[in-house]
């Protein structure tokens, strides 16, 4: 009869309807369940993220037998490249540079040492010359500071963006105790050496009075450049390289026995040989 099918359908009402309830509770528990996985996967990339970052931290610490950047103390510790040769450093401002020209040899094309037209063996106090693919080692140019380019520089150490001379040359400026007359552009002789600068007759010049050079300790030594088959400005200029092209033109520093100030170079060719300072990372 009618009420008993009514019955029967109120009955199988029912049942759809809790089946509905539970099915919607299964789908509630399954969105907890994917947002609770999500978040998981968010936590697990922001984990990955983290150990990314610790992973190029530590692969920009020294290593290779040198000291961890917290206890080199710069100024006392010498650091040696992968010969053994080893170089003095010396702290200026928040930079840690070496004191002497780097002078490893690597026996492949655009290291071209100290040319034969040098008496004796000047590479201890000259360094060697470079060109600026030797000193590269194969990276591209870079103007990042730090520049993150090793290049020919010890393990730990680099070499030098454009920006990161400028920081040098900045921050000598700033020290009254560093600058030469009344003209803070007047800085070259606090980063030149003492000795065997040409002399010059103009005041504040690094080569009129050399013994009064050097406060810095940076101890810029005139090494000259390398074209071609011999070695020019020996006693005269110093030349250094940078990782930086502006232009399409690397960029260079210069220091003149016949100049008060340091200059920025861009018209040698890369295949010139040049020397080289390097920066601790």
């Amino acid at each position: 009869n009618c009420e008993q099918v009514m019955e029967c359908m109120g009955d199988t009402l029912g049942k759809l309807n809790a089946k509905i309830e539970a099915q919607g509770t299964e789908i509630q528990n399954l969105e907890g369940t994917v947002t609770t996985q999500g978040q998981t996967i968010t936590a697990q990339g922001n984990t990955i993220d983290s150990l990314a970052h610790i992973v190029d931290s530590l692969s920009r610490l020294p290593h290779g037998g040198d000291t961890p950047t917290d206890t080199f103390d710069c100024g006392t510790d010498k650091v040696k490249d992968a010969q053994n040769n080893e170089y003095n450093t010396v702290q200026i401002g928040d930079q840690c540079w070496t004191k002497e020209n780097l002078r490893t040899r690597l026996g492949t094309a655009g290291d071209y040492g100290y040319p034969t037209n040098v008496t004796g063996d000047d590479t201890v106090t000259y360094g060697r010359l470079y060109s600026w693919a030797a000193v590269m080692q194969g990276a591209d140019a870079s103007s990042d500071v730090p520049s993150h380019i090793q290049g020919i520089c010890p393990e730990g150490w680099h070499v030098p963006s454009d920006g990161e001379w400028g920081n040098l040359i900045n921050y000598v400026k700033s020290q009254t105790n560093y600058k030469c007359g009344d003209d803070q552009d007047n800085i070259a002789k606090a980063l030149a050496s003492q000795t065997i600068w040409n002399t010059d007759d103009t005041n504040c010049n690094v080569g009129n009075t050399s013994t009064t050079n050097n406060k810095t300790g940076f101890s810029a030594v005139p090494a000259g450049e390398y074209s071609g088959d011999s070695c020019a400005n020996k006693g005269a200029n110093a030349y250094f390289w940078s990782t930086t092209k502006i232009n399409d033109i690397v960029r260079y520093y210069i220091l003149g026995s016949d100049s008060s100030i340091v200059s920025q170079g861009f018209e040698f060719s890369e295949n010139m040989g040049l020397s080289v300072r390097c920066l601790r990372n």
